[in-house]
């Protein structure tokens, strides 16, 4: 954590991340979070981007909540809730909400819980296929762990598993074909909740930028 009131908060794993796949240059890494700030898929993957900016209104900042969580957490739990009711009930009757674990996840970009590998798979594919991969991703990944899910509730131990346990045998190549799946049924929901809850937050907060200047 840093001193700094107008410095973020934590750890910028994404920026990270970023540096790593650029070879460690940190000039090409600028220039490339420079130019993917400015799209939509940078307010989800890259927690940092959005700290202290209009894009995100005040009461969201006042409560420390994250689009992420606001949106492709609530998301996530929607589907799980409709294709995998055991781990939906499991999460709730252990008090612990889904969508904590996707702002754990993604905040850190599940370092220490994929692969390297499958970490760059994530980033890319929410670049490329669409950010409401985001949440067909955390859907899979929660599919993998069914069976672990549903053994740690009954074992007391779902929160400190999840938080603590890398995740093993999770392949983006033997998961894409149920993301696609997903996206079929769900993007004309999910795309446009997460698209709206962003364009919101930068028309109240310049809503109430403008008051305050008048």
């Amino acid at each position: 954590y840093t001193s700094s009131s107008d410095a973020y908060p934590g750890f910028d794993w994404f920026a990270t991340s970023v540096f790593l796949l650029m070879g460690c240059d940190d000039v090409r890494s600028w220039r490339w979070l420079r130019t993917f700030s400015l799209i939509l898929p940078a307010g989800f993957l890259w927690h940092a981007r959005l700290f202290n900016t209009p894009f995100v209104s005040t009461e969201m900042n006042l409560y420390g909540l994250h689009p992420v969580y606001v949106g492709a957490g609530h998301c996530v739990e929607l589907i799980v809730e409709q294709e995998m009711p055991p781990v939906f009930a499991a999460f709730r009757m252990s008090g612990f909400a889904i969508s904590h674990m996707v702002v754990h996840w993604t905040k850190q970009c599940f370092w220490s819980v994929l692969d390297w590998p499958e970490i760059v798979t994530y980033i890319c594919v929410c670049i490329l296929y669409g950010i409401d991969y985001q949440v067909y991703f955390c859907v899979a990944l929660l599919r993998h762990l069914q069976q672990d899910i549903i053994y740690q509730h009954s074992s007391r131990n779902l929160l400190p598993f999840l938080k603590t346990h890398q995740i093993r045998g999770f392949s983006m190549r033997n998961s894409i074909e149920y993301m696609v799946s997903l996206e079929k049924k769900y993007r004309a929901i999910v795309t446009p909740e997460l698209k709206e809850l962003l364009c919101l937050n930068a028309n109240v907060s310049n809503t109430t930028n403008k008051q305050t200047n008048v």
